[in-house]
């Protein structure tokens, strides 16, 4: 079990944006829970999740994504998911979560909200 997870996060045209790296684990789920529940809770309207550097996610990871989406959109915000690879595209897709939640090809695409690169 894996490499450390780094999640940053920043502004882009009033959209808050967390970029991933590393691996999204068993050893990582819980501080990915905590970031999103925390991000939540500060109660911004639109998040963009920049999978691009992550190398491996597991489906409890998915999950937290997906509930946070959840918990997003019964205040009024959503979320959308950017640059997946194919290993992380792959997960999504097996679990469904891209059919739950926006994936875009660009973080730019994924803050103005054009139409979705389904993996």
């Amino acid at each position: 079990m894996g490499d450390q997870l780094t999640v940053s996060v920043s502004s882009v045209d009033g959209c808050m944006v967390l970029t991933l790296a590393g691996e999204l684990d068993v050893s990582t789920v819980g501080r990915w829970r905590d970031v999103l529940a925390g991000l939540v809770e500060a109660g911004p309207d639109r998040v963009v999740v920049d999978l691009s550097g992550l190398r491996l996610m597991e489906p409890r990871g998915v999950h937290v994504l997906v509930e946070a989406q959840e918990a997003l959109m019964a205040r009024g915000g959503s979320m959308a998911v950017a640059c997946p690879n194919g290993m992380v595209a792959g997960v999504l897709g097996l679990t469904g979560a891209d059919q739950r939640i926006p994936v875009y090809g660009s973080v730019r695409a994924a803050v103005r909200g054009n139409v979705p690169w389904m993996a």
